[in-house]
């Protein structure tokens, strides 16, 4: 039965926290699925993105969907995209002392490589959106899988840190976007790189 956790608790009378008993039911899950042969920081990035309307076959689903694909040259190709993009970001963010959270502006975007991502990343966002398709992680993931081809093709054409100061801010946001959109799936720096 699909019932979000917080859903279920507050149908009882008995006065509990709500938050920690929530915290203890992921925790016994997660200790379920590692049971099940998941591995532990895939179950990681998975509950870290547990909203209060996430239900225990929703993560489940999610977390055999992640599973399969991180084993995947697919998988382990985004997943490196996307640690590098996380890691140019933060270290820019942490330079520059600000964060590159604005949308990013496809009329600054001067190369080929940058409009493809900017395109893949506004396709995948929108069947994020569509709510039967939150429940479908192999769509899901296939939408992720498209962005591999992408994003290698804009950091093998595209310097972010471009003179410029408005287009390297905005290159920054796009990496930002790209962020945003893999954590409504699951937080993917929690999987470690040996996959």
């Amino acid at each position: 039965i699909r019932i979000p956790i917080p859903v279920l608790l507050k149908l009882s009378d008995l006065s509990f926290d709500v938050a920690d008993l929530q915290n203890f039911i992921f925790d016994r899950f997660r200790v379920y699925l590692k049971e099940r042969g998941f591995r532990s920081d895939v179950v990681a990035a998975c509950i870290k993105v547990a909203s209060e309307n996430t239900d225990l076959i929703n993560l489940h689903d999610r977390v055999e969907a992640i599973h399969k694909f991180i084993k995947s040259n697919d998988g382990k190709n985004l997943i490196q995209g996307y640690k590098r993009a996380l890691n140019i970001l933060r270290a820019e963010e942490e330079r520059d002392a600000c964060l590159y959270n604005a949308e990013p502006e496809a009329k600054l975007m001067q190369d080929q490589s940058e409009k493809l991502l900017y395109n893949h990343l506004k396709d995948v966002e929108t069947k994020f959106l569509d709510e039967p398709v939150k429940l479908n992680f192999d769509a899901i993931i296939k939408d992720l899988a498209s962005l591999r081809g992408p994003i290698d093709k804009f950091f093998d054409q595209v310097k972010i840190n471009a003179e410029n100061e408005i287009i390297r801010k905005n290159r920054l946001c796009l990496l930002n976007q790209l962020k945003i959109i893999m954590h409504e799936v699951a937080i993917f720096s929690e999987i470690e790189n040996d996959n």
